[in-house]
């Protein structure tokens, strides 16, 4: 079971399977990497950043928060978007500033990424004396610089949490590659062309950041790199060569001998109805299985999915159970507790005594109205069509009751 740390799922994770099974949460662990640079109350480094993010939400505050400084960037990003659409530049569609929220940090690059997207904007206003901007406030170009490179960098990290938050994939034998990956896109390297005219105070901050936070990843996802990593063990069933070869998280010596000795005591495990006396026999055997194996999707390409190649392997099925549960394991509780969160609108303290069977079919509506389709599209309209056959069966059931 994947939790986000907490003791309550932990708790949960043992009551389901046993103590100790539960995987850390990757999105959740992303967060933690974020914090170890840009959090203002345990951070020791990268003072800069740090500071910009405070500002950045000191100056949302102030210009949400009166109404002439709202209406003066709400005129200026009019005109930004007429001007856009004139010339036909793509916009993002900004249209006010957007605080953060101490819980997420991607709520901090939504932040970031529109104060950079209005950094023109916002330096018209401060030169606006009716206005009345603090001087602490005001953001200078070598302020807006850093900004933008650090938006830069953490939307490589976004797009890593996204891709985690899939329900439909085998996400956690992805883990590994993905965060070696990962570590390529936030080096300074990447940013260092887009820095060309920034101050050299700019490029040593950014510098910084990139090194704290590189360090902070390498150090909180190493355990998905040791011999009892689930994730290396699922990884040994992905279709593709050189997939367990890391460049950032080279595998100490020993270690993936180990993981496929506990990939063979799983299978042994599983069939837990075989005696004692010819278990000797079945591990040789899930060995031999499980070597002709990794040599059958060493030759694939990285774009087989490997659930079809493996049901396929008629052959190999001895590793079928075992394959079905570790490429079954998600990377992200995400997806459970948004769906969590979605049942609190659903059963809350006044509709607590709601039967269970029509808090599930109501529950199943409010997740299907919601789960989101472009309103202009085919998809659209088969939802909607399909939730009101399912409005139907639940009203249905509704008179029935009563």
């Amino acid at each position: 079971m994947t939790t986000d740390g907490g003791s309550d799922e932990r708790k949960a994770a043992s009551q389901l399977t046993e103590e100790g099974c539960d995987i850390y949460c990757v999105c959740h662990l992303v967060q933690l990497c974020v914090n170890d640079v840009l959090d203002r109350k345990k951070s020791t480094s990268c003072a800069w950043p740090r500071s910009l993010v405070q500002k950045a939400h000191d100056l949302v505050v102030f210009v949400n928060s009166h109404k002439n400084t709202r209406e003066a960037l709400a005129e200026l990003t009019n005109t930004k978007a007429a001007r856009s659409q004139e010339s036909g530049e793509a916009t993002r569609g900004y249209k006010v500033l957007v605080l953060d929220q101490d819980t997420r940090w991607d709520s901090e690059l939504r932040m970031m990424e529109r104060l950079v997207y209005f950094d023109e904007e916002i330096m018209a206003m401060y030169t606006t004396e009716d206005l009345g901007f603090p001087d602490d406030l005001a953001f200078s170009r070598d302020d807006f610089d850093l900004l933008r490179s650090m938006v830069q960098v953490l939307l490589h990290v976004r797009e890593f949490t996204k891709f985690f938050e899939q329900s439909d994939v085998p996400t956690l034998a992805h883990v590994p590659g993905r965060v070696d990956d990962l570590l390529s896109l936030v080096s300074y390297n990447t940013i260092e062309p887009s820095l060309t005219t920034a101050s050299p105070a700019v490029r040593t901050a950014a510098a910084e950041f990139c090194k704290r936070l590189s360090a902070s990843i390498k150090d909180r996802f190493q355990p998905f790199f040791e011999e009892d990593s689930l994730a290396l063990a699922a990884r040994l069933f992905l279709p593709g060569p050189n997939r367990m070869t890391f460049k950032y998280f080279p595998l100490a010596p020993g270690i993936l001998e180990a993981v496929k000795q506990r990939v063979v005591d799983e299978i042994s495990h599983l069939r837990w109805s075989v005696p004692d006396s010819r278990k000797p026999y079945l591990n040789d055997f899930a060995a031999a299985n499980l070597k002709y194996g990794i040599q059958l999707v060493d030759t694939c390409s990285p774009d087989t999915d490997p659930l079809d190649f493996w049901s396929q392997q008629k052959d190999l099925a001895a590793l079928w159970p075992v394959i079905r549960m570790l490429l079954a394991v998600p990377a992200s509780s995400a997806h459970a507790e948004r769906a969590f969160s979605s049942a609190g609108f659903t059963l809350d303290e006044f509709r607590m005594s709601l039967e269970e069977e029509n808090f599930r079919r109501e529950h199943r509506l409010r997740r299907y109205l919601t789960a989101g389709a472009p309103l202009d599209s085919a998809s659209a309209f088969e939802r909607a069509d399909r939730a009101l056959d399912l409005i139907t069966e639940y009203a249905a059931t509704l008179k029935e009751k009563h």
